[in-house]
């Protein structure tokens, strides 16, 4: 039995869940690092995409680094996900297609 590359690479992802309560508090899992924030966003990298978090007054309460959780106290306003870029196909398996 062979493995595929996106077999692999499904069993390597964390699992992703967001929660929000009342537009105040949101509990994200699946979070690999938070790249930025300040009081009016909120930048994480999750497998599934570059994560923002927008509003005003965000304060990071917690940051579990194991765990991959991240929470977030504050008024938020907008969630946004950039995708991942997927990988070039090199010539020769666009040329086998």
């Amino acid at each position: 039995m062979t493995i595929t590359e996106a077999e692999v690479q499904a069993k390597q992802q964390k699992p992703h869940g967001i929660t929000l309560q009342n537009r105040t508090q949101l509990c994200a899992t699946g979070i690999n690092k938070v790249i930025a924030y300040d009081a009016f966003s909120v930048t994480a990298d999750t497998d599934m995409g570059t994560l923002t978090i927008g509003g005003k007054n965000l304060q990071v309460t917690e940051i579990n680094a194991e765990s991959g959780q991240l929470l977030i106290q504050g008024d938020i306003e907008y969630l946004q996900y950039t995708g991942r870029k997927e990988k070039n196909e090199s010539f020769f398996k666009r040329l086998v297609r």
